[in-house]
C-alpha cells in the first residue's frame, strides 16, 4: 500500500520546499575589480546575510527531518510498516540524512 494514512503524499511537498529555499541561498562568484578595472579575483556573494544563511539552512535540515517522520509515520498507520521496521527504517533514513548534511 506504500503509506495513504494521510492527505496523498505529504511528505513529498515537504520535499520540495526545502529544494525551494536551498535554491535561494545558493551563492554565486563574482569577479571583483579595483577602480581601473583590473581583476582581483572572485567573491560569494549571497541574497541573504550569513546569519540568515545558516538559519535557512538549519531550517532545511528540521524540514527534511519532518519529512522522514511524516512518511514513516504514514506507513505505520497505514499498517505497511510494522513497529519493528518502523523504527528500523525511521532510523536508516535519519542517519542517511545526516550523512548527506
Amino acid at each position: 500500500m506504500s503509506g495513504g494514512h494521510f492527505d496523498g503524499w505529504s511528505h513529498y511537498r515537504l520535499e520540495e520546499i526545502s529544494e525551494e529555499i536551498k535554491s535561494r541561498i545558493k551563492t554565486e562568484n563574482i569577479e571583483v575589480t579595483n577602480e581601473n578595472g583590473e581583476f582581483l579575483g572572485t567573491m560569494e556573494k549571497s541574497e541573504y546575510s550569513a546569519d540568515t544563511n545558516h538559519e535557512l539552512l538549519n531550517a532545511i535540515n528540521i524540514i527534511q527531518q519532518a519529512s522522514i517522520y511524516i512518511k514513516r509515520i504514514d506507513w505505520l498507520l497505514s499498517g505497511d510498516d510494522g513497529e519493528e521496521s518502523f523504527q528500523e527504517r525511521l532510523r536508516e533514513e535519519l542517519e542517511d540524512l545526516e550523512t548527506k548534511n
